[in-house]
């Protein structure tokens, strides 16, 4: 049981946007997941499709054929949410025509730039929606090309908002006013939810200029890409167990043995040093050793405790495109 125990929601998505349904299913709801007739079964094995489609029931529609459309109408009547991002093979229209037939349905759309605009009937891909998005621009290092991101981060934002949206919408529902379409760009949505905090440093830099202002691309911010005898390797450093995890791996070099060193504020002025003394430590360590150092620490007694599935060094293989010129 939970919040949304007496919603029914329709995923019309495919894998771009079925993380919304997901998260309405989290919260209780009961989802039904319309797949397309004819898709390849082995697609619904990959980590991916069993991630964004974990607690909903499926079932398979035609929605090309009358009686798939007359099903689809079936369970829209019973159903308090519809989720689509025009992924779906249905006649023009006939979604607008389901939600005028069913008033009380919520229809959330997602779409890569909205339903409206000279853009409305592009499809992007994961790539090209987070180019889009502008959060590119503070991937990579400063002097080579921008590097991509894994996953559908971009759709992925779209589906949150979808999902807030989606629940705001049965609150107004509730209030005696029929359903309505929560319409969400997938563009605007990960310019919103990927890059908050690189429109405000800006801002912030002016009141307090002892962060310094170079380095602004997230390859050369506080959670460095350091080279590795066999590749690259980033670090995602939050806590100070993690701290002392990372400074493990490393060999426990002196230069980084001192307290002011577990100190975020610190590391960050002198970032320069943690770059020089990693560089040195890790030239001769595979990324393959790198991990099953990690895989050693969170073994450790209190890491399930104290740490769950954080990763206690602070080590994470990096994603950098062969286009970008690293190998």
């Amino acid at each position: 049981m939970g919040p949304l125990s007496f919603v029914r929601v329709i995923d019309l998505t495919d894998l771009r946007g079925a993380l919304c349904a997901r998260i309405l299913a989290d919260l209780g709801a009961e989802v039904i997941r319309v797949e397309r007739a004819g898709a390849p079964a082995t697609d619904r094995t990959a980590t991916a499709y069993r991630y964004r489609n974990a607690n909903k029931r499926g079932t398979v529609l035609d929605l090309t054929a009358p009686a798939g459309i007359a099903e689809l109408d079936r369970l829209a009547a019973d159903a308090d949410i519809v989720v689509d991002n025009g992924s779906r093979d249905l006649p023009d229209g006939s979604i607008t025509e389901l939600c005028a037939r069913h008033p009380h349905l919520v229809h959330v759309a997602l779409r890569d730039f909205g339903l409206t605009g000279p853009r409305a009937g592009w499809r992007l891909e994961p790539l090209t929606a987070l180019a889009a998005s502008g959060t590119m621009f503070a991937t990579g290092f400063p002097t080579m090309a921008p590097c991509g991101v894994p996953g559908h981060l971009a759709h992925d934002c779209a589906s949150v908002y979808g999902a807030v949206g989606a629940v705001a919408a049965l609150a107004d529902r509730a209030r005696g006013n029929a359903g309505q379409c929560v319409e969400v760009s997938v563009q605007e949505a990960a310019l919103a939810g990927t890059t908050p905090w690189s429109l405000a440093l800006r801002d912030y830099l002016r009141v307090n200029p002892h962060l310094p202002a170079k380095g602004t691309r997230n390859a050369d911010g506080s959670y460095w890409v350091l080279p590795a005898a066999d590749g690259w390797v980033r670090t995602v450093i939050g806590s100070p167990r993690q701290w002392d995890g990372f400074v493990s791996a490393l060999g426990s070099p002196e230069a980084l043995l001192d307290d002011e060193w577990s100190k975020p504020v610190f590391r960050l002025m002198n970032a320069d040093v943690v770059r020089i003394v990693a560089q040195e430590c890790l030239v001769d360590r595979t990324r393959a050793e790198l991990a099953d150092f990690r895989a050693v620490l969170r073994a450790g007694p209190d890491s399930a405790e104290l740490l769950g599935a954080m990763d206690r060094t602070g080590l994470l293989d990096a994603y950098i495109p062969e286009w970008s010129g690293v190998r």
